[in-house]
């Protein structure tokens, strides 16, 4: 804490539930804070001194401020309205954002998202400024267990009933 010209340092500050629930410690060590339950020794919540934040011991932001979430992300509520999640990159020939699905390591599946300039591609060709979907085997339409068409990563389009396209039938169940 600094006081004008002055600072004091802060090593341990306790906190004490009065209904035997054991105390909460603010503590200082080698530039890191940490909460931690003196009745079960456990760090409940702690910045290091590189940046990052731990819940549990467990980083939650790293010191290159990536963020780790388990399981689920929620965003908004049942009430609100322009609720979204937004990736922002820049406008320019390498410019993208990606939303990206690993398999342990390996990365399976990817949505992106491309810039206006994209490597001073076109549509047709760099897929610029474009939504672009790679999936492994390619992509399903429909419901996920039963879907009611496909492209495969080879370019075979299948549709289950008809396929219609300016609304022309092309492909119809008769076929």
């Amino acid at each position: 804490a600094y006081f004008g010209d002055h600072s004091a340092s802060i090593n341990d500050f306790g906190l004490y539930n009065g209904s035997g629930g054991g105390h909460i410690l603010l503590h200082s060590n080698n530039g890191s804070l940490f909460f931690r339950n003196t009745s079960t020794s456990t760090d409940l919540f702690e910045v290091t001194n590189s940046g990052s934040i731990k819940i549990n011991s467990t980083a939650v932001i790293d010191s290159s401020r990536n963020a780790y979430i388990a399981n689920v992300l929620q965003v908004g509520n049942n009430t609100g309205s322009d609720q979204r999640i937004e990736i922002r990159y820049g406008a320019n020939t390498t410019g993208y954002g990606a939303i990206r699905f690993d398999e342990s390591s390996t990365n399976r599946n990817t949505i992106h998202s491309f810039s206006s300039t994209w490597q001073n591609g076109t549509f047709e060709t760099t897929s610029t400024d474009a939504i672009n979907i790679t999936g492994r085997n390619g992509v399903t339409f429909g419901d996920w267990n039963n879907p009611s068409g496909y492209i495969s990563k080879s370019g075979v389009l299948n549709a289950k009933d008809s396929l219609k396209i300016n609304g022309t039938t092309v492909i119809d169940s008769n076929r």
